[in-house]
């Protein structure tokens, strides 16, 4: 039984279908210059698979039915029938070879030009030499132009995939969480999508140059918006330009209509093959740089409390020695045990020890000023940097401290625990050798305050 979103796209694979008949037509060959069809045919075996085949097969042969009439009803139908299973062979080898080659779909700018060749290329070629051969056999051709109509064809097919799989692609990404498939800066790129559109109409109107600003629009989105907003303004502005081209070849106007046609496509073909180029080396180097700033994001932070890490905060730490030497801003360097933590740890179990450490991380930054820097040291060690602080103001700030940690209920299942802590604190001191001295003596005051009861502070 088909899904709901195939019978959708089969209906839009017809309503296209039709669309393009009625609108990119050549006339007298009823040859049309782009076939989005062969790429909704594309995103129904990738989404239905074998049970795509039947619904583009009967969307094909309707879309066909009415262009490809003869006096003879039987013939009629059998070519009809023969361009319906071209189309759907079309389909079929190209979600085939895209499945096989590009499992992760579009990553770099150089798989474009294998995508064009292997998924574009080559099924349109089958079915163009099928549909062509088909339209000669039956009259509807002169034989004479056949590879300039299998050309075309070609052209026409391998455009609509190279229109509709991007946009599919990227509604895909958006859907699993990947990417945001909307841009949200839309306002300033969609007023770049009209200046393109508005050279299209200028260059059929007055201004044959104006051409250009198609291309170099779409290239500028390509550096700056997100990938569905380039796929966009590729298909509007290539709907735009072919619609105008059917009437009048505008920029494109030379005496050979077949050399005007195929050199519209041409630049319409390589526009399109250069922006999403660029559009897919962007993507990947804004992944790149998310990834790196992801992974410095983690190298910095506590996995499981989400303070800073030790190794940024000796970074830190040797910054505001630094300072201190250089400016004489003093500041107060402060080491945090939790009392009896492996008690906890033996008694409830390490996930309640867990649950300690999580909401200390969350009562600390609390507790302080906004300037003031929290991390975590090690096992159930936290350290403090508290600039610009003298000996009175740090003391008033890390009794405070002490006193919201010892009256904050620490609740594991049914269980409600007090924890208190020992802090032991420096001032950076002329004294000092360097901030791996305050370290070292932090920690001794801590385990003053450990040794003279805990839960209480040792400046």
């Amino acid at each position: 039984m088909p899904s709901f979103s195939l019978i959708l796209l089969s209906i839009l694979y017809f309503l296209t279908a039709r669309f393009g008949m009625a609108v990119f037509a050549l006339q007298p060959t009823n040859i049309t210059l782009l076939w989005l069809p062969a790429g909704i045919g594309l995103i129904m075996v990738l989404i239905g698979k074998a049970r795509a085949l039947p619904l583009i097969l009967t969307a094909s042969f309707l879309a066909n039915w009415s262009g490809m009439q003869l006096p003879d009803l039987w013939h009629s139908n059998l070519h009809t029938a023969i361009a319906a299973i071209a189309d759907t062979l079309a389909a079929w080898i190209a979600a085939s070879l895209l499945r096989k080659y590009f499992t992760h779909g579009l990553q770099r700018a150089a798989d474009l030009f294998r995508f064009v060749f292997l998924v574009c290329f080559l099924p349109t070629l089958c079915s163009g030499i099928i549909l062509v051969s088909n339209l000669v056999i039956g009259s509807y051709l002169p034989a004479n132009h056949f590879f300039t109509l299998l050309a075309k064809m070609i052209a026409a097919d391998s455009l609509g995939i190279l229109l509709i799989y991007p946009l599919y692609a990227d509604w895909r990404a958006g859907s699993e969480g990947k990417e945001s498939f909307i841009d949200a800066n839309i306002a300033p790129n969609f007023a770049y999508i009209l200046i393109a559109l508005g050279g299209v109409w200028l260059a059929f109107r007055q201004f044959p140059g104006a051409i250009y600003f198609f291309p170099a629009i779409a290239l500028l989105l390509a550096y700056r918006a997100k990938a569905s907003a380039v796929s966009f303004l590729l298909l509007t502005a290539t709907v735009v330009l072919l619609s105008l081209s059917t009437k009048n070849l505008g920029p494109f106007a030379i005496a050979n209509q077949d050399q005007a046609h195929l050199l519209l496509m041409s630049f319409i073909m390589f526009t399109t093959l250069a922006t999403q180029s660029v559009s897919i080396q962007q993507r990947q180097l804004d992944l790149s740089i998310e990834q790196s700033q992801s992974w410095q994001q983690k190298a910095m932070h506590d996995n499981l409390t989400g303070l800073h890490n030790r190794a940024y905060f000796e970074n830190i730490l040797a910054d505001e020695w630094q300072r201190y030497r250089k400016f004489h801003r003093t500041f107060v360097l402060a080491m945090l045990d939790i009392d009896h933590f492996k008690h906890i740890n033996d008694v409830y179990g390490h996930a309640a020890g867990d649950e300690v450490l999580r909401t200390i991380a969350k009562v600390l930054p609390q507790s302080l000023r906004q300037i003031d820097i929290v991390c975590r040291y090690g096992g159930e060690e936290f350290t403090l940097l508290l600039p610009g602080t003298n000996l009175d103001e740090a003391k008033i700030i890390l009794e405070r401290l002490r006193a919201a940690i010892q009256n904050t209920p620490f609740v594991f299942g049914d269980q409600t625990l007090q924890v208190t802590v020992s802090i032991g604190a420096v001032i950076a001191k002329e004294d000092l050798h360097d901030h791996h001295e305050m370290l070292v003596r932090s920690d001794k005051q801590m385990y003053q305050a450990k040794a003279a009861g805990r839960n209480r502070v040792e400046i």
